[in-house]
């Protein structure tokens, strides 16, 4: 024991002594730093304790009403018919109507001077031969015969428009008045109008004026 009292003697007066204290602390507490870790990681950590899981919370919902739609007949479409516009009517094709051309004859056969000896034999006041252009030809006793050839120009032109066999026509009233187609003299068309109180019939009127033509153009 007293061998030990000089070494702690020395130690105690030796001034390196708190450094050498103060130094060997802090390894040990190094030391027990080091294995207070490895032995905190030894032992197992308890698993997080989860708050248990929250159910959605149901909405309510409102009850839908079922209606039952009845079956939906299958519409069939039908073929679409295109109609074309019908095509446009052909015109007739107008009928040629021969004219009775007149000739003449020599000697005559009536036997007349004027168109007022024939006015007189058939019974007629007025008589007026004219061409289709509207000219008149020889009348007797009618006023105004340039005008009245035109006018009635331009109705048989009218009429043949409807009617390309028009040949004539006859009106009574007090007295009959008669519009007849003559026939051609060359390449010019003759008509005529009578007036009077004539009981011929319009063919027997029509070959006495056609004759008289015939009887001037022979002389």
């Amino acid at each position: 024991m007293d061998a030990f009292i000089p070494v702690l003697t020395a130690l105690l007066v030796n001034p390196l002594l708190p450094l050498t204290i103060s130094l060997i602390a802090l390894i040990f507490s190094i030391v027990a730093l080091i294995y207070a870790r490895k032995a905190a990681a030894k032992i197992p950590t308890p698993a997080p304790v989860r708050a248990p899981a929250r159910a959605p919370e149901a909405i309510p919902q409102k009850p839908v009403e079922i209606r039952s739609r009845a079956p939906e007949r299958a519409v069939k479409e039908e073929p679409r018919v295109e109609l074309l516009p019908p095509p446009p009517p052909k015109p007739l094709p107008k009928k040629e109507v021969e004219v009775p051309e007149i000739k003449p004859k020599r000697g005559g056969v009536l036997g007349l001077e004027s168109l007022e000896e024939l006015a007189s034999m058939m019974g007629m006041d007025s008589i007026l031969i004219f061409n289709t252009l509207g000219m008149p030809i020889e009348s007797h006793n009618v006023s105004e015969e340039d005008r009245v050839a035109a006018s009635l120009a331009d109705f048989i032109s009218v009429i043949r428009k409807f009617d390309s066999s028009f040949k004539g026509l006859s009106i009574e009233n007090e007295r009959r008045t008669m519009i007849l187609m003559l026939g051609k003299v060359g390449e010019m068309e003759l008509s005529a109008l009578t007036v009077g109180r004539s009981e011929l019939e319009i063919e027997e009127v029509r070959d006495l004026l056609k004759i008289y033509i015939s009887d001037v153009m022979g002389g």
